[in-house]
């Protein structure tokens, strides 16, 4: 079975190596070091990003999840 994936996070970017920020800010590795992944695996996983939103509850029983501003998902 095949199923679309959303994935929800208050920062605005993608998935990023927090340890890795240290290198870049010293400039021993680049800003293109950061990202966990590309976004080509998001899209070939068909992985929905929502960026920049936190989650505030659950609808168990509609199979929804509530986001800050409002919108059910």
């Amino acid at each position: 079975a095949t199923a679309a994936i959303t994935m929800i996070g208050d920062e605005t970017f993608l998935p990023y190596s927090r340890p890795m920020i240290s290198h870049v800010l010293e400039g021993s590795q680049s800003h293109a070091k950061l990202p966990i992944r590309s976004v080509d695996f998001y899209n070939e996983l068909d992985i929905e990003p929502i960026l920049g939103q936190r989650a505030v509850g659950i609808e168990v029983e509609s199979c929804q999840v509530i986001l800050a501003n409002g919108v059910k998902v």
